[in-house]
């Protein structure tokens, strides 16, 4: 995981790594949709093994996306994608 880490902490995308062992999944994930989190990103070790990541667009049905690591594991691209409609309704100041 530190790899995409490091990479995210290189881009403009803010981010937080929820990595309470604690609480589970279910209970993260409802509890950053309630703060109004747009994007969440799911990383597991069978993720990993895959070389897959699990993007999900809070309040859109249907919107799992699967993004697939290159060689080089850049997944930033595939981030930017999917969050850039995320602004397209917000009028500018």
């Amino acid at each position: 995981i530190s790899p995409l880490i490091d990479e995210l902490n290189q881009s403009s995308i803010r981010y937080y790594f929820d990595d309470r062992s604690k609480m589970s999944p279910g209970f993260k994930f409802n509890e950053w949709e309630m703060k109004g989190v747009p994007i969440r990103i799911e990383v597991g070790m069978r993720d990993i093994n895959n070389n897959e990541i699990i993007i999900v667009r809070m309040g859109v049905i249907n919107s799992k996306s699967i993004i697939f690591l290159n060689s080089d594991n850049s997944f930033i691209s595939g981030i930017k994608i999917r969050i850039a409609p995320i602004g397209e309704g917000i009028p500018s100041k």
